[in-house]
């Protein structure tokens, strides 16, 4: 099947049904097979760097030992393309963003705060207690801006690049497309399980924490034209937003988050970055992005900036995808 396809339909799964959670999500059972391995790596003695590269390299060899595994077995019965389908319908997480953030934004709008609160606990790593209308905002905007990079750009290139290479070795484009994506999940979901700088992860989560800087390293510094093609259609200030990113877009202890946010702060003249409330303690980041600080209503623009800035994507992989391969 043209790979093409595959993305086309698994996009407009997604817009369709969004992410439901179920017990065989592959995301979920991903998580337990971290969860597991995990278990078992630290019965073995102290985690170290090792140790992480142990944990990374089984829970990839698994989750793609089972994607290539079935695919072989519903080859036989013409069904290996419903199986690709429905593994990058699955790797894809963009109406899931959008239905996060919308309950965020509608109890600010009602000014319900703490319901606000709560909601904005289910999506961030930092503590919501006690913050305000303006923090809770931040908190809104950038997860939006940080998760059109890893829930739908990352999918996309990597789906790209491995359909590619797998046409320049001269092997079946779908089979390379869809492991490159689903390898990008997997690490994604491994950093965001163990990538953190506290002392029970600092070790056996720094290879996860590098392999997700990596495999987003390409799709972030993407996400700038894509974010400014959709932004200057919608109207808003997108060269602003250019500037902006070209000064602050390395900012930030990730090399990579900064290049979605700077942008969306510098278009909409918002700030975003500063401190943050951990359960390890205060993490003060640097300012990025324009001078206001942010309210509901810049929310619901950065909504649909990313919204179009997604489809954009899609459809231009989608005619990628037809000129090479």
């Amino acid at each position: 099947m043209w790979i093409g396809f595959i993305l086309a339909v698994a996009f407009i799964i997604d817009v369709l049904l969004g992410d439901p959670s179920y017990r065989l999500h592959p995301v979920r059972l991903t998580g337990h097979i971290i969860s597991a391995t995990e278990g078992l790596l630290r019965k073995t003695g102290p985690p170290s760097v090792g140790t992480g590269v142990v944990l990374l390299s089984i829970t990839l060899g698994v989750v793609l030992a089972v994607y290539l595994g079935v695919r072989y077995l519903l080859g036989y019965v013409g069904l290996e393309s419903l199986w690709d389908v429905y593994m990058v319908y699955s790797a894809i997480a963009f109406k899931d963003m959008f239905d996060h953030i919308e309950p965020i934004r509608d109890a600010l709008e009602k000014e319900d705060v703490e319901e606000a609160r709560k909601r904005t606990s289910l999506i961030v790593g930092r503590l919501t207690n006690g913050l305000g209308v303006e923090e809770l905002s931040r908190a809104a905007v950038e997860s939006l801006a940080e998760g059109f990079v890893d829930g739908l750009l990352t999918p996309v290139v990597w789906f790209l690049i491995g359909g590619g290479l797998g046409y320049l070795l001269g092997y079946d484009e779908a089979p390379m497309a869809v492991a490159f994506t689903i390898t990008s999940r997997v690490v994604n979901t491994l950093d965001s399980m163990v990538g953190y700088r506290s002392p029970e992860y600092i070790l056996l989560g720094r290879a996860s924490a590098r392999a997700d800087d990596f495999i987003n390293f390409l799709p972030a510094r993407l996400s700038i034209p894509v974010l400014f093609v959709a932004a200057t259609l919608l109207g808003y200030n997108g060269l602003r937003g250019i500037r902006v990113a070209a000064r602050d877009r390395l900012k930030h202890p990730s090399p990579n988050a900064a290049h979605p946010e700077s942008f969306i702060g510098g278009t909409l003249n918002i700030r975003l970055g500063g401190a943050a409330l951990y359960s390890d303690g205060v993490h003060e980041k640097p300012i990025i992005g324009g001078n206001s600080p942010p309210q509901p209503r810049h929310i619901e623009d950065t909504k649909k900036i990313t919204m179009l800035a997604g489809t954009i994507s899609v459809v231009a992989a989608i005619v990628l995808c037809a000129g090479l391969y």
